[in-house]
């Protein structure tokens, strides 16, 4: 013990050398370890063929951005209501009706359900003997008989009975030739400067002289059959419509008092008022 006392530091020293000898001893041991441990896993990584790069697809950016660079139009007119306040208008049965197009009351709110063409026919009938004898020198002419039919007349038309000898002009045609003349069985008008061969085989000239058109009204849920000419007034409107034109078209109205034309196009599915 008196050694170790005497000697104590020599003593930790020496320990001290030794665990470094230990040490130095186990170090190349522990190197080796350690690089056969990165060699494996170095050699353990998979190497794969590197993925093409994929562009994103910014179709809807750049779509942005175009709108960017056109930007619409600002409307300040049309249905909505910051500029233009919407005006409800009572009917005079009590019922309100909110107008956004002003077309929900009036000659604007008309609707087209159909149009009508009317014609104009010139019947040949026959002929009848002479009703009286001819001067000296003359021919006895026949009697022709005639059915007119204008439905573009007041109330429709209806089929009336002309009566003409060959060479007469009224006020609808002029008899230019009747063949055979004694008894014709055809017979050659004038109609309007154009001539017209009216026979027993086919009796009957025919052609449309103007239209009728069948209008429907939503907010009162009536229906109206008009011709060109007529004045009609409808029942939320203080103003009176005159028919200035039918087509096939288009039925074209004109305010008494402003003479503001109003056009109302042909629709045959119109839609459902609101």
């Amino acid at each position: 013990m008196q050694f170790i006392k005497k000697h104590y530091e020599k003593v930790i020293l020496s320990i001290v050398l030794a665990g470094l000898a230990l040490a130095a001893a186990a170090l190349p041991l522990q190197v080796s370890q350690v690089q056969s441990f990165l060699d494996e896993t170095v050699s353990g990584v998979v190497h794969e063929k590197p993925k093409r790069f994929e562009p994103i697809n910014l179709t809807t950016n750049q779509a942005l951005l175009a709108k960017l660079d056109n930007p619409p139009p600002i409307k300040l007119s049309g249905i909505h209501n910051l500029f233009n306040p919407v005006p409800w208008k009572k009917t005079p049965d009590g019922q309100w009706i909110k107008e956004q197009t002003g077309k929900e009351l009036g000659a604007g709110a008309l609707q087209v359900l159909a149009v009508h063409p009317l014609h104009f026919e010139i019947t040949f009938e026959g002929a009848n003997p002479p009703a009286e004898k001819a001067k000296p020198g003359e021919k006895e002419k026949p009697i022709l008989r005639f059915t007119v039919l204008n439905e573009s007349e007041a109330g429709g038309g209806r089929k009336r009975p002309r009566y003409a000898k060959l060479g007469d002009q009224n006020e609808l045609f002029r008899v230019l030739e009747a063949r055979p003349e004694d008894n014709p069985k055809e017979v050659v008008l004038e109609l309007n400067h154009e001539k017209i061969t009216l026979s027993d085989t086919k009796p009957t000239f025919s052609q449309v002289v103007g239209y009728a058109a069948d209008l429907k009204y939503p907010p009162r849920n009536t229906t109206l059959h008009v011709r060109r000419g007529e004045v009609i007034r409808l029942p939320d409107d203080p103003e009176n419509y005159k028919i200035v034109a039918i087509t096939t078209n288009a039925v074209v109205l004109s305010a008494s008092s402003t003479k503001k034309p109003t056009s109302i196009e042909v629709n045959p599915s119109p839609p459902n008022s609101q």
